[in-house]
């Protein structure tokens, strides 16, 4: 996946360490409001623990010229920095089957009439 810093990464990377993840849309932010301000209390609860990371993948697609700066403007949004919370996104279809099928949630993430249909537990 492409993090905010412009890096491209391996969530592999994160192999040994306690993860916790979260998934968001720029787009439509309601369904994952109280996982943002859970995240936001493990960075605080956490910080200084290199063995706990934070991830928030991203749905809304972006042109990859535009991606970049997408992630970096919502992880300054959320107080996420590196090297604790990454943001990041990748390739649509390649990111909506890792949600559906390594995060086990309940609703595959769709996009309908402009804004995305997702799990935000």
């Amino acid at each position: 996946m492409l993090r905010q810093d412009g890096e491209t990464a391996d969530l592999v990377d994160l192999r040994k360490h306690v993860v916790a993840i979260q998934v968001i849309s720029n787009k439509t932010p309601q369904p994952a409001a109280l996982g943002v301000e859970v995240m936001k209390r493990l960075a605080a609860n956490r910080a200084g623990n290199e063995a706990f990371n934070l991830v928030t993948l991203v749905l809304d697609p972006a042109p990859a010229e535009q991606l970049r700066d997408l992630l970096a403007s919502t992880a300054t949004t959320l107080g996420a920095t590196l090297p604790q919370w990454w943001v990041g996104s990748n390739e649509p279809d390649t990111l909506l089957k890792f949600i559906y099928n390594q995060l086990k949630v309940n609703i595959s993430p769709y996009e309908k009439d402009g804004n995305w249909i997702y799990d935000g537990s």
